[in-house]
């Protein structure tokens, strides 16, 4: 199960290195209008919490975990995920793993996403 799908929708344009929130759950981030790359750097991660991003414009977009959490996509965690083209989109989504800790899981992404 999904869960229960967030009823704000709330479309945030970031063009500007910034720190999200976790009020801005299930938020849709993009860079329209970006002059260089942004980078976005995600709160601590908790279960339920998620975001979706989408590259609309053609700057970099790097997403950025808070310390000590990781983005797990195809079998592999990493601090970081960027992705550099138009029309790209991924959404995370912080869930429990072994050992108690929580871990950003790609739930899906369109595009090619680089993790570093």
């Amino acid at each position: 199960s999904l869960g229960a799908v967030n009823s704000k929708s709330t479309v945030q344009t970031i063009t500007v290195n910034s720190t999200l929130t976790a009020a801005m759950t299930g938020d849709t981030i993009c860079n329209t209008g970006a002059t260089a790359g942004a980078s976005l750097t995600l709160p601590t991660c908790a279960a339920g919490l998620w975001y979706d991003f989408i590259s609309t414009d053609a700057d970099s977009m790097i997403i950025y975990c808070a310390s000590g959490d990781s983005i797990f996509s195809a079998a592999v965690l990493k601090p970081s995920i960027e992705g550099h083209a138009v029309n790209q989109s991924l959404r995370v989504k912080g869930v429990p793993t072994n050992g108690g800790q929580f871990n950003w899981i790609v739930q899906f992404s369109v595009g090619t996403w680089t993790g570093y």
